[in-house]
């Protein structure tokens, strides 16, 4: 049976049966409890994530010492700190796992032992990185025109499962509402 991590790779690039053992043979099992941090700010990211079961936030503090999340990455999405694993410099995010969580790794010696044996391997990765680019891009600038409550219909749309599996203040973070504000919203939306 094929991998999920594999069957991704899959939708941007084909991949004989001896490419998928090569890469498969770099990926790590990891298995770690809900409030787990992947990666903590100040620390440099040496491994790239893809979930295969759980949820992901990633958030930082503003000045104000309030939590914002960034973003939520659930099943078949990667979790990595890019800026901080390409420049081998400090991140300036928290990556916690917020539920139980199942994912496969490769660490920046994996990646650059699979660029050097795997003539597509660094193609590969930047079709993906792009496309990944391009959706996150996409859906700021889309959430910038948006109320409070369309965000919220927008993103219950667009994740119907994430909400019954995160904690509302990490909703709300990512909404850039507070959590009051999205109690009225839900309570309003039930009643409609």
């Amino acid at each position: 049976m094929t991998s999920p991590f594999i069957t991704y790779l899959k939708e941007f690039e084909q991949l004989n049966d001896v490419e998928q053992q090569l890469i498969q043979s770099h990926l790590k099992f990891g298995r770690v409890p809900a409030k787990t941090f992947l990666l903590r700010a100040g620390d440099i990211s040496n491994k790239i994530y893809f979930i295969l079961r759980g949820v992901v936030g990633d958030f930082y503090f503003d000045q104000q010492g309030n939590e914002i999340v960034k973003s939520f990455h659930a099943e078949n999405q990667f979790v990595v700190d890019l800026t901080s694993y390409q420049q081998q410099g400090p991140s300036q995010f928290y990556f916690q796992a917020l539920s139980d969580l199942e994912f496969v790794y490769f660490s920046k010696l994996s990646d650059q032992q699979l660029s050097r044996e795997l003539p597509k391997w660094s193609s590969l990765v930047r079709r993906i990185s792009e496309y990944l680019l391009a959706e996150k891009v996409d859906k700021a600038s889309f959430y910038l025109h948006l109320s409070a409550e369309q965000r919220y219909q927008h993103f219950v749309a667009s994740f119907p499962n994430l909400e019954s599996r995160v904690q509302l203040g990490h909703v709300a973070s990512f909404l850039g509402i507070t959590q009051p504000s999205l109690s009225r919203i839900r309570k309003k939306l039930a009643l409609i």
